[in-house]
């Protein structure tokens, strides 16, 4: 019901009150942060996207996925010419994961409508709207067909012969032929068959050099369906007729004159030209020129992408097709007769993709966003790409959407709330179509109020709202106020809100049977993270003064203080202010506004607080008076901490850091954060080795201390004591640096490395402050003197104490001494050996030795290089053994850097003659 006032303003009844009460119910019941995870949404990204061609048997029937991810679950449509499609029995069902159904059909019930139209996904959620590609389905209805050739096929001796198979038009696009049969044999597509036969992928057979043999063999074709699968053969067979030529005949063309072929990027393609003709015709190629399309030239055979499959024939094969290739091609026949010419325009395709940046973006209201798109494919025109945005096609519109076709890109100006959501661009040819989404969600916005309810005066009795709207990103909550105080608690005042579609926030204050107290200044106030704003007007009720109780009033020393007295009744003559019985103002700092406000500059604890009492009147001298008590707090302050504690603190030490009030009213609340980390009483995220940690201890109702039993390096860090009570907040910090000595991170180790080659030790140490670290080496072969590093050509000290030696020598062999050293403790340093292992050489490499036959002769061999060596002996090539001949001996010396190995041969003969070698291995 609306009923006017005596004013005649019309106001909304209880029918109305009681929807915002239920508004309100509802929003009271959702669980805690759940307005935040409603928030917390994801734009719809297409899981599995429909083909763009779709076709399926009247017998079988056909499925269409189409799904989509995102937060919350994006809803499934689809979609004929933007609108929701329906149920239809038998015929078409829409499943609720989103897939489209078309159950098999008899023929009669074909439907253009539904069998052979365009249909496109749709996928929605909160964040916004995307369509996938067009999908054209298409139905085909099971006809009788028949494939049939020709009875004979008549060939000139020697000619090319081209065999088709003949089918029905109405099945032509459906039927693929796989194969030909030569009596029992298949001959395939693109298969080499030693240069007689050649199936291209048009399904024609060409027999080359036709014979007399060739006569005696019959030819039949192979066909499938590749809707329904079905294989068929030819009902007939066919043979060819040889026949001898009938004199001088000129080339007769045996295939299309004038053709399309496609072909796709990377794949190799066959270009067909055929003719009958007596002497036997020869082909020439040629290419239309690209730059002057009016010239023709001569196609460059000895490229090895060309080749002309069989000798005396026309068929030209090119491999590896680009974009190049496409083009028009001229195949010139001709013998000395005549001639003719077979045209072929090749077109060059490759799969489109489309890729779009940024693919999420979050900008702020105000401010331009440009979307690019990168394209790739073949055949595609710029003048094809198409904008959408939550599903709808984009213009320029009014200068703020401009799109530019040339380099693929959307810019968006000055963005709007209306601007958020999905964006997509396709790109489409007649083979595909293909599209990219991006989503732009809003930045953080300050709340803005875009409704705002204005002064009323009213009649007491009827029902009155008040409406607030705003907008904002994060979507702001409101709070209602009267006369700075929160709305009165009982029944007849109601508040409810709720989110739009669009993304604002209204909300509403509804009053039942409104009363003289209620009047007052009414404030909605918008509120979200990033900031607040709010609205007031002044809704009047006829009726005597009257003043809400007002709850006691805490006041900040030293900050100004503002008390609104909440006065209802209308109309009021004035509103005073008393303190013990004194008007105010009592002194400058005073000032009593007409509306009621009482403001207070500096507050002071010893004057200022007390019992304040407003009072109302009206013409006709009716009064009323409230009082309000004034409590003014001071807020805390902290003793000042040191800036820092370094330099006097070791791990292992203990420390406390206390936090001390100066003055603050109790009660006082202490916090502690270490680097911006809030700090339990024992925290377990600080617990460090062997259980010691921090403890906060309370030693009086001032004074919060925070000991560490045992300090450790990673106790390191900026700690700030926080302390607040309902005046104020307070905060002091101090960083605490704790010296570490150093210790390990890679400790060296010794090295054993083959002369020549590369070596690197490692030394490295942790500590605080850094350490620094050095290396030496021992001098001499005594290790408890070592020196400072020298320069030496081929070691280089890395910064992070790594030692590199680069083609190592034997003068770099020895003991290393590395140190690692902060001024925090003696240090540590550790000795290591780097062995330098030279190659074993021979110092005398040839001898020759005399001893007369039947004496023993003693052959040495010494050996010069790092141990472990191993000599072997060899006569004539063969190892000498001790076990297999006794006459042999081989003793073996040890010496400090290398051996002698002794080789003795008893009862020497002739025979013994010859070359004897020594071999020597190293075990590096």
């Amino acid at each position: 019901m609306i009923a006017p006032d005596r004013n005649g303003v019309m106001h909304s009844s209880w029918l109305l009150c009681y929807y915002h009460s239920l508004i309100l119910l509802l929003i009271s019941i959702l669980p805690q942060g759940s307005l935040v995870s409603l928030l917390d949404i994801q734009g719809p990204l297409f899981r599995i996207e429909p083909p763009y061609r779709f076709e399926f048997s009247n017998e079988v029937g056909g499925r269409l996925d189409c799904s989509a991810q995102g937060s919350p679950t994006p809803k499934i449509e689809w979609l004929i010419d933007n609108t929701p499609i329906s149920y239809i029995k038998d015929l078409r069902i829409v499943l609720s994961n989103g897939s489209l159904i078309f159950p098999p059909f008899p023929e009669t019930g074909y439907r253009p409508d539904v069998h052979a139209t365009v249909y496109r996904c749709r996928s929605s959620n909160e964040a916004g709207v995307i369509l996938s590609r067009f999908v054209h389905v298409k139905a085909v209805v099971k006809q009788k067909y028949e494939i049939n050739v020709n009875y004979e096929h008549n060939v000139i001796l020697g000619n090319t012969a081209v065999l088709r198979c003949q089918i029905p038009s109405y099945m032509a696009e459906y039927i693929l032929v796989t194969s030909w049969i030569q009596d029992d044999v298949n001959i395939y597509l693109n298969t080499d068959t030693g240069g007689k036969y050649v199936v291209l992928n048009s399904g024609d057979l060409y027999i080359f050099n036709a014979n007399p043999n060739d006569g005696y063999k019959s030819y039949r074709c192979r066909t499938v369906n590749k809707i329904t699968g079905e294989a068929q053969s030819s009902v007939f067979q066919t043979r060819l007729s040889i026949t001898e030529p009938l004199g001088r005949e000129k080339p007769k063309v045996s295939i299309e004159k004038y053709m399309k072929l496609t072909v796709k990027l990377g794949d190799d393609v066959i270009l067909p030209c055929v003719a009958q003709g007596h002497p036997l015709p020869t082909y020439s190629w040629y290419r239309e020129n690209r730059e002057d399309r009016t010239n023709l030239r001569g196609l460059d055979l000895t490229n090895p992408r060309y080749k002309i499959l069989v000798e005396k024939a026309g068929l030209l094969k090119i491999s590896n097709i680009r974009l190049e290739d496409e083009g028009k091609y001229l195949c010139w026949i001709n013998n000395t007769v005549g001639e003719d010419t077979i045209q072929i325009a090749l077109s060059v395709t490759s799969p489109l993709s489309i890729q779009i940046s940024p693919q999420l973006e979050t900008i702020d209201l105000g401010k331009d966003v440009t979307i690019q798109c990168k394209v790739s494919g073949f055949p595609v025109s710029s003048q094809s790409l198409l904008w959408y945005h939550n599903g709808q096609m984009l213009n320029s519109v009014a200068n703020r959407h401009k799109i530019n076709l040339t380099d693929e890109r959307l810019h968006v100006r000055n963005v709007v709330k209306e601007d958020k959501g999905m964006y997509q661009c396709f790109i489409s040819n007649d083979m595909d179509m293909v599209q990219a989404t991006c989503e732009i969600q809003l930045g953080d916005a300050s709340p803005e109020l875009i409704y705002k309810f204005s002064d009323q005066t009213l009649q007491p009795g009827p029902a009155l709202s008040l409406k607030c709207e705003a907008t904002g990103n994060p979507p702001p909550q409101f709070v209602w106020t009267l006369d700075g105080f929160a709305i009165p608690e009982n029944n007849r005042f109601v508040v409810g809100q709720y989110v739009t579609i669009h993304d604002d926030v209204i909300s509403h204050l509804n009053i039942s049977s409104v009363k003289d107290e209620d009047g007052g200044e009414y404030s909605c106030t918008a509120r979200n993270s990033i900031a607040t704003v709010s609205h007031s007007a002044r809704i009047n009720i006829y009726g005597p003064p009257f003043i809400r109780p007002m709850s006691k009033v805490i006041a900040v020393a030293g900050k100004d203080l503002t008390m609104k007295c909440p006065v209802g009744g209308y109309p009021i003559e004035s509103i005073v202010w008393e303190k013990e019985g004194k008007l105010l103002p009592l002194d400058m700092r005073h000032k009593v506004l007409p509306n009621g406000v009482l403001k207070i500059e500096t507050v002071n604890k010893l004057t200022d607080s007390g019992t304040y009492l407003c009072q109302a009147k009206n013409h006709e001298k009716q009064v009323y008076r409230r009082d309000v008590q004034v409590y003014v707090s001071t807020p805390p302050k902290i003793l000042p901490m040191p800036p820092a504690l370094s330099g006097i603190l070791r791990e292992g030490q203990r420390v406390a850091l206390t936090c001390q009030i100066l003055e603050g009213d109790l009660p006082l609340s202490f916090e502690w954060k270490k680097d911006a980390r809030y700090i339990q009483g024992v925290s377990s995220a600080y617990n460090i080795q062997g259980g010691s940690g921090i403890v906060i201890r309370r030693v009086d109702e001032f004074t919060s201390s925070l000991v560490i039993e045992k300090i450790h390096s990673m106790h390191s860090g900026n700690y700030t004591c926080l302390v607040n009570n309902n005046a104020g907040t307070d905060e002091a910090s101090v960083q605490l640096i704790v010296n570490v000595p150093p210790r390990w991170t890679f400790e060296p180790l010794d090295q054993n490395i083959k002369a020549g080659h590369s070596v690197i030790m490692h030394c490295q140490a942790e500590g605080y402050p850094k350490p620094s670290i050095t290396w030496k080496k021992s001098v001499g072969v005594d290790t408890t003197e070592y020196k400072d590093f020298s320069y030496e050509p081929n070691v280089r000290q890395h910064g992070n104490g790594t030692l590199e030696f680069t083609s190592v020598a034997k003068s770099n062999q020895g003991h290393y001494l590395c140190e690692a050293k902060n001024n925090i403790g003696s240090g540590i340093s550790k000795v290591v050996f780097l062995r330098v292992n030279s190659p074993p050489t021979f110092p005398q490499k040839t001898k020759q030795v005399t001893v007369m036959k039947g004496e023993k002769a003693h052959l040495m061999c010494k050996a010069e290089g790092d141990n472990p060596l191993e000599i072997r002996w060899r006569i004539e090539g063969k190892r000498v053994n001790e076990d297999v001949d006794p006459r042999f001996s081989i003793r073996e010396q040890v010496l400090e850097e290398g051996m002698i190995s002794e080789l003795g041969i008893a009862n020497v003969f002739r025979q013994d003659s010859g070359t004897l070698s020594c071999l020597l291995s190293w075990d590096s």
